[in-house]
């Protein structure tokens, strides 16, 4: 089961009227389709720049409004002065936060090379048992 569909379990689960949330499992063709849809007026997408793309493409051509959420380059900075402990604990809640399923996750640790140097023994040295 995927996110959408437990996230859209909750909202049953706590009573929420059927209708305010809504979730869409659908194939390329499917959501082609939909977009082509007279009753559908605007498309929002969090997705890949590929999917982004053609999903944009499909909007301005059916002249529909679109938003696009799309995978960013995110990088985590560790300056020289940083505590290093917190930074890797930082870094790491920065990319594995939701499993990974946000368009903010850190995707690159950035620093100076000496630096970079003892990060890897700081992460092994907070490993879980």
């Amino acid at each position: 089961m995927g996110c959408a569909q437990l996230i859209a379990q909750v909202f049953k689960d706590a009573g929420i009227p059927q209708g305010v949330y809504g979730w869409l499992n659908a194939d390329n063709d499917g959501v082609s389709q939909m977009i082509k849809d007279s009753r559908i007026a605007a498309v929002t997408v969090t997705g890949s720049v590929r999917a982004g793309a053609a999903i944009g493409a499909q909007a301005g051509a059916a002249l529909k409004k679109c938003v696009l959420e799309l995978g960013g380059s995110d990088p985590f900075i560790v300056l020289n002065d940083a505590d290093l402990e917190l930074a890797v604990k930082a870094a790491v809640a920065g990319r594995y936060q939701n499993t990974g399923q946000v368009c903010a996750a850190a995707n690159a640790l950035l620093s100076k090379r000496e630096l970079l140097r003892h990060l890897p023994n700081v992460l092994w040295q907070l490993r879980q048992p």
